[in-house]
């Protein structure tokens, strides 16, 4: 059982956003943790599976990458994770399966985290990889947040991005 719960995740995902905003922070700020507060899934922790193995610490985004290229089945994910060895939400890509289970190849305690994301279609991947050539964070492409993409999947994000703070 994980160390801390999705909901204690959404709650710390809620408080980074509205913080943000409180104090008049860009959109860049706090348009990712709002995005998958709203778009994001909670997806169900488990120890890396057999046939699956650790890939290089801190690389997560493409290690996700490359897994979810070669494996058939799997969702890559990009969100939030919660782990006792951090003490606050981290920016994080893993994959799921069909039962939305976590396969995450670059933490080493997957079982004791929390994860909260957004599944992004094999095509959305292509697609968002081919603008930015990159196999960095898909939502936050070198510093520049992907708006449209966002808004286009939670078209509420657009009138929450032109209220005032």
């Amino acid at each position: 059982m994980p160390l801390t719960t999705t909901t204690d995740l959404r709650a710390d995902l809620r408080t980074m956003a509205q913080g943000f905003r409180a104090i008049g922070a860009n959109a860049g700020a706090w348009l990712i943790p709002e995005f998958v507060l709203r778009a994001g899934i909670d997806c169900i922790p488990q120890p890396l599976p057999r046939g699956y193995r650790r890939r290089t610490p801190k690389m997560c985004f493409a290690n996700t990458a490359a897994l979810v290229r070669r494996a058939l089945g799997l969702t890559y994910v990009e969100g939030y994770v919660a782990t006792s060895r951090v003490m606050f939400p981290v920016h994080h890509a893993w994959a799921i399966n069909a039962d939305n289970e976590v396969i995450d190849p670059t933490l080493g305690d997957p079982a004791l985290c929390a994860y909260v994301g957004v599944p992004i279609t094999r095509e959305d991947y292509e697609t968002l990889t081919r603008k930015g050539k990159s196999a960095s964070a898909l939502l936050d492409e070198v510093g520049c947040v992907r708006v449209d993409y966002m808004a286009e999947r939670c078209p509420a994000l657009r009138e929450l991005m032109s209220q005032p703070c």
